[in-house]
C-alpha cells in the first residue's frame, strides 16, 4: 500500500495544471457552438407572454396529438423491424456480419437531407406529406438505434439461459418475452430499490469480462451468479405475493419462499 501510494505522490503523479488545460478546449468549444447560440436564441425568442401566445395558437392541440400518436407508433414499428437484425446481430457470428452491422447502421449516419431526398424520389406521390411517410421516415432511421442498444444488451446475456428455457418446454416466443427481453424484470422498474439495479447491471458486466478475459484473469477465479426468480416475502416484491399462488395453479410456474431461496444460494457454496 505505502509503495502505491508513494508512486502516486511521486515523479508518476499527473501535473495539476495538466487535467484543467487538456479540458480547456472541449468546454470552449461547447461555450461557442453550443450554449452561446442557444442562449442567444432563448434570449431573442423567449418574452413574457410568449409561452401563452404560443400555446393559444389555433390548431397546436392537433399538431401535439400527431406528434404523440406518431412518436408512438414509429416507435412501436421500430422495434418490431429491429428486433430481428438485432438478435440475428447479437446471437449468431457469419462471415460478412461486421459488413451487414454497417449496413444496418447507415441510415442512422446519413444526413436528413439526404434522406428526405431520398425519400420523395421513392416514395409515391400519393404518400408524399402524409403521416405514412413520417412513420416510414422514423423506423428507417431508428432501426439502427434497436439494433444497437437491444442486440448490445442480448450479447452479453450467456446463451445457456434461453437453452435452458427451451429445454424446460419454452416456445420461442416465451424465450423472447421473459428471457431475453426482461432478462431481470428489477433494473430499477420497480423503484424505491435504491441502487439496486445499477449494482446488478454491474455485477452482469463483470460475468461478461469473467467470460470475455478468460486468458487474462477469469481462469484464475471462480465465480456463481445466481438468477433469482421470484422471491415471496421480501420488502421490494411483497406487494406481489398475494398474487403468487393463483398464478402457480394458472401457468405451472413455481415461485419462492425466502427460506426456499435462501438453501439454493447455499447451495452453490461448494469447493467445485
Amino acid at each position: 500500500m505505502d509503495e502505491h501510494r508513494a508512486a502516486l505522490t511521486g515523479p508518476n503523479r499527473l501535473p495539476r495544471w495538466l487535467v484543467p488545460a487538456l479540458a480547456a478546449a472541449p468546454v470552449a468549444v461547447v461555450a461557442t457552438f453550443f450554449l452561446w447560440p442557444v442562449g442567444t436564441l432563448l434570449a431573442r425568442v423567449v418574452r413574457p407572454g410568449s409561452v401563452g401566445d404560443t400555446l393559444s395558437i389555433p390548431g397546436l392541440g392537433d399538431v401535439l396529438w400527431f406528434t404523440l400518436w406518431q412518436a408512438v407508433v414509429s416507435t412501436v414499428l421500430t422495434l418490431a423491424v429491429g428486433f430481428a437484425p438485432a438478435a440475428l446481430l447479437a446471437r449468431y457470428r457469419f462471415p460478412g456480419r461486421r459488413a451487414v452491422l454497417a449496413l444496418v447502421t447507415v441510415p442512422f449516419m446519413l444526413p436528413t437531407v439526404v434522406v428526405g431526398a431520398a425519400f420523395l424520389a421513392l416514395l409515391p406521390d400519393g404518400l408524399h406529406g402524409t403521416a405514412t411517410a413520417v412513420v416510414v421516415a422514423h423506423v428507417f432511421f431508428n432501426v439502427a438505434v434497436v439494433v444497437r442498444l437491444v442486440g448490445a444488451m442480448w450479447a452479453v446475456i450467456p446463451p445457456d439461459l434461453p437453452g435452458a428455457a427451451r429445454t424446460l418446454g419454452a416456445s420461442p416466443a416465451q424465450v423472447l418475452r421473459h428471457v431475453l427481453l426482461p432478462l431481470s424484470p428489477n433494473h430499477g422498474t420497480f423503484g424505491g430499490d435504491g441502487v439496486y439495479g445499477e449494482t446488478k447491471a454491474a455485477l452482469e458486466t463483470m460475468f461478461a469480462r469473467w467470460r470475455s478475459e478468460s486468458a487474462v484473469w477469469g481462469r484464475h477465479v471462480t465465480l456463481v451468479g445466481a438468477r433469482i426468480g421470484w422471491v415471496r416475502g421480501t420488502g421490494l416484491m411483497a406487494g406481489n405475493d398475494p398474487v403468487a399462488e393463483p398464478l402457480e395453479a394458472a401457468t405451472g410456474c413455481h415461485t419462492f419462499s425466502t427460506e426456499e431461496m435462501g438453501e439454493q444460494l447455499l447451495a452453490l457454496l461448494s469447493p467445485e
